[in-house]
């Protein structure tokens, strides 16, 4: 259970930043904001973890709607790195 929680936070640093280094993961990041659309501004990994183990490693409740302040924050970072990687 505590891997799992720590790959998630883990994967939410690594998809939110590192496409400085490594650019393939805009793909990961598109990946993300279209199942937050179709999924209603959920995240379908902590779902799984409510579902599995009957909480999630932000909080103790059923999964709500990923906060929009971090929605915003990857959608910025989406458009940083792809006039990053496809105009320089």
């Amino acid at each position: 259970m505590n891997i799992l929680f720590l790959f998630h936070r883990i994967g939410i640093y690594v998809v939110t930043f590192a496409w400085i280094f490594y650019p393939h993961l805009i793909w990961i990041q598109l990946i993300t904001i279209f199942s937050w659309w179709m999924n209603n501004n959920c995240c379908i990994i902590e779902q799984l973890e409510y579902k599995w183990f009957g909480h999630t490693f932000i909080q103790n409740g059923s999964p709500k709607p990923v906060p929009q302040t971090y929605r915003y924050t990857l959608y910025v970072n989406i458009i940083m790195a792809l006039l990053w990687n496809f105009i320089f």
